[in-house]
């Protein structure tokens, strides 16, 4: 996947179409690269013309008062900041709870250690905090990044973790909370870890989210490479062993999907033909191939 930086373009030279021409020589180096996704946080709507559309979770979460934090019974857990000797416990922890999620960034140990030892005073600049039991065993990590929305003491990012380990990580959190000054915490995880399971039953406020704005430069190279997903999904589905060409318009141009007992053998893009049965707006079959809603 490719992101697109920022750019700053001086008041005299704007409305000359600058944007336009960047953004054309950044969709050839995504083709060059063979990237798949581009992704970019970007001004609200504005990359829409450019063939972006809203379509991964981004910032907001949930929202929890230390008031609602209960004191955990007496579980052996420390807390401590992590050092570059903690990377392979990191890269274990990281790859474990990726396993849960659909999309997710893929990290080596030249990442792990950037981000470690070289993000101070940068945009990426975090805490990242170890958890560990009674046996000083690491059971788990979480991030605290410095630079956020809003006032509260953001977490962006936290590894899998029993019911008492997180329960002592809202307690550390809350610690941290009071230390600090915060009007309280936010919780900008994935909707389904532990930690966010366990803030909603104690009463913490549900912020919405934002989105990532996602362009697809290559809609046929994209599905060829979920081909392992597609076939497999087929393969649980009523049309288990399905031998049919499935053509999907996207009003420019349609895709072919040529499946022979259930396997995908061919993803083909004949251009514009009209009267398929199944059509989609080109920037809608973004969300729905990421899965946004579902």
């Amino acid at each position: 996947a490719g992101e697109m930086g920022i750019v700053g373009t001086l008041e005299a030279y704007r409305r000359r179409g600058l944007v336009r021409a960047q953004v054309a020589a950044f969709m050839r180096r995504l083709r060059e690269r063979g990237c798949l996704l581009s992704h970019i946080q970007g001004i609200p709507y504005y990359y829409r013309q450019f063939g972006y559309e809203y379509a991964l979770p981004l910032e907001g979460g949930l929202r929890l008062e230390t008031r609602h934090v209960p004191t955990p019974p007496d579980a052996p857990f420390a807390f401590r900041l992590a050092t570059r000797n903690d990377l392979p416990v990191l890269r274990q922890l990281y790859d474990e709870a990726a396993q849960d999620l659909s999309i997710h960034a893929v990290r080596d140990e030249a990442i792990w250690r950037y981000l470690l030892t070289h993000t101070d005073g940068t945009q990426m600049e975090q805490e990242t905090w170890l958890i560990q039991d009674a046996d000083g065993r690491t059971v788990g990590y979480m991030c605290l990044p410095k630079h956020h929305f809003g006032e509260e003491l953001v977490v962006s990012e936290v590894s899998r973790l029993g019911f008492d380990a997180a329960l002592a990580a809202l307690d550390h959190l809350k610690t941290l909370v009071v230390e600090r000054d915060r009007p309280g915490m936010r919780l900008n995880l994935p909707a389904n870890c532990t930690l966010m399971r366990l803030a909603r039953s104690l009463d913490a406020h549900d912020l919405g989210t934002y989105a990532w704005q996602i362009h697809v430069p290559d809609v046929t190279a994209l599905l060829r490479a979920l081909t392992p997903v597609l076939e497999r999904r087929i393969a649980r589905s009523p049309f288990a062993g399905l031998t049919r060409d499935v053509r999907l318009s996207l009003y420019r141009e349609t895709l072919v999907l040529r499946f022979r007992e259930g396997k995908l053998t061919e993803v083909a893009n004949v251009g514009f033909a009209g009267g398929e049965a199944i059509r989609l707006p080109p920037l809608q079959f973004i969300p729905l191939v990421l899965g946004y809603r579902t």
